[in-house]
This record gives structure tokens, C-alpha cells and sequence, in this order.
């Protein structure tokens, strides 16, 4: 990328617009997720500066623009910087459930390791938190540093953990379902075409992680409810929580769990954590 025009970007994370400045954490964030993102190091400083925004949603997908940063850092092996850690750690007591969700997923990453032990006391309070996924990003760092309860959470480097599906007595391949099976083949072919950063490898590896989730969390859900959920996770990766597709797809999921709420014996929730 030119200078010129990741300096528009830069820019836009201090521009009076909510909108520019959260289009600008977008843009960022996939700067840096680039095989050589030197470039963009500079603004990380502005993001960091954005997980203080006064509106939710900014402060939220900066914290999501970090997580790339981080993800992609410890997939090169590099280190992390460590003064992400205290702002991101601040952030999981932020209000906002998007942005304590995806501050949790930022500081994810094995390259954090011991650099989080300090801060066990804030990760073991995510455990009471009202929604469900951020109580699960709290069990994904204590599992990091060694001091969570066992669990079957399967993690690869830099990324969102995923949950391994297992039947005892059976081959976990065997026991998945095909819509699980076609999505995992789905994602091999568009790492193989695009790489593995495409946003388009990205978006299918959330609907994998979702389906995985679903699988393991709520087998007896519909198929209608379960593939809403999948496409959910697909829209939550390639857009921001305020874009119309995702708020959309929120509106049928909560409609679809209505309609099915006298047949869904567990309760159901939503890939991505819900505004509390």
C-alpha cells in the first residue's frame, strides 16, 4: 500500500465521524494482517487510543483490528508488543459485550503467555460475565497460562479457539455433520486459492468454528436455526456489528429462536457475544 493512502487511514481513526474512524479500524486491521504489515505497526498506537472511544461499537472494532494484529503476529512467530496488554485488559470490563469479547480474543495468543499471569484476577472475573462467549474467551486465556479446568478446546496459533467435536467410540470425522464436513472442505479450497489472510478464508473459518461450537453446544436446534447461526459468523468476520447484513441476520436468528423456543430444549446463543 501507497503512504498516501494508509495515511487516510491513519487520519480516519481521529476523524470527528464515529463512522470514519470505526471504517478506518476496519481498513487497519486488514493492513495488518499482511505478510509484511511494518506499514501499519504506526497506527497501533491510534487503535489503542480507540479502545477509549465514547461509542461502543468504535471501541469494539478496534479491539477487533488489534485481535488481527495479534493473531497474525504469533502465526509469524514474531512477538507481541506488550503494551497492548494493559488497555486490552481494561477493555474486558468495558459495558459493551462486543468489546470485552473481542479484547478477550486479542490477548489470545500463546505469544502473551506468562505476560498475562499478572493479570489472572481481571481473566478469572470474565467467568461470572453475563454472556456466554465472553465467559468462554475468559476460559481461553487461563487455558494459555496454564490455570483453567480441562476442557476439550482445540487451539491453533493465532487463532480464535475452536472447539474439537468427539464421540466416544467413533472417528471424530465420521460423527460430524456433512454441513460441518462441506464447510471444512470449503475453507481447505479458499486457503489453497486465496491463502489463509483472505477475508474470504477468514469468514469461512468463523462459520467452521461456529458449526463446531454448534455441534457441541446445541446438537438439537434446527437446521434452519443452526445454518442462520453459521452465516452469522460468516458476516461477523467480514463486518463491523453495526453493518445492516449483520444486524439482519441478528433479527432472524432471535425470530427463528422464538419460533423454535418450545422445541430447543438448551438454551441457544449467538456466535458472537450479544449487547448486554
Amino acid at each position: 500500500m501507497v503512504p498516501e493512502a494508509f495515511s487516510i487511514l491513519t487520519n480516519g481513526l481521529t476523524d470527528s465521524a464515529a463512522g470514519v474512524r470505526d471504517a478506518a479500524s476496519h481498513g487497519i486491521g486488514f493492513c495488518l494482517t499482511f505478510e509484511s504489515n511494518n506499514f501499519a505497526e504506526p497506527a497501533l498506537p491510534l487503535l489503542v487510543r480507540n479502545l477509549k472511544d465514547a461509542v461502543d461499537y468504535v471501541r469494539a472494532d478496534a479491539a477487533v483490528a488489534l485481535m488481527m494484529f495479534t493473531q497474525r503476529q504469533c502465526q509469524r512467530g514474531l512477538p507481541e508488543p506488550e503494551y497492548l496488554i494493559p488497555p486490552l485488559m481494561e477493555l474486558l470490563h468495558d459495558k459493551y459485550s462486543f468489546a470485552r469479547f473481542y479484547a478477550a480474543c486479542a490477548l489470545d495468543c500463546s505469544c502473551f503467555g506468562d505476560k498475562l499471569k499478572p493479570w489472572v484476577p481481571d481473566i478469572q472475573k470474565l467467568l461470572g460475565d453475563p454472556d456466554e462467549s465472553v465467559r468462554q474467551s475468559g476460559s481461553n486465556l487461563l487455558q494459555i497460562i496454564d490455570l483453567s479446568p480441562s476442557t476439550n478446546a482445540v487451539k491453533s496459533p493465532g487463532t480464535a479457539p475452536a472447539l474439537s467435536v468427539t464421540t466416544t467410540g467413533t472417528s471424530p470425522i465420521a460423527s460430524e455433520p456433512a454441513d460441518l464436513r462441506e464447510a471444512k472442505a470449503h475453507l481447505a479450497e479458499l486457503r489453497e486459492d486465496y491463502g489463509e489472510q483472505h477475508v474470504e478464508a477468514q469468514a469461512a473459518l468463523a462459520r467452521v468454528k461456529e458449526l463446531e461450537r454448534l455441534t457441541k453446544e446445541e446438537p438439537n436446534i434446527p437446521a434452519e436455526l443452526r445454518a442462520a447461526k453459521a452465516h452469522l459468523a460468516e458476516l461477523r468476520m467480514e463486518y463491523g456489528e453495526r453493518y445492516s447484513e449483520v444486524r439482519a441476520a441478528l433479527a432472524r436468528i432471535k425470530a427463528l429462536e422464538e419460533n423454535y423456543r418450545p422445541s430447543v430444549v438448551t438454551n441457544s446463543s449467538l456466535t458472537m457475544p450479544r449487547k448486554q
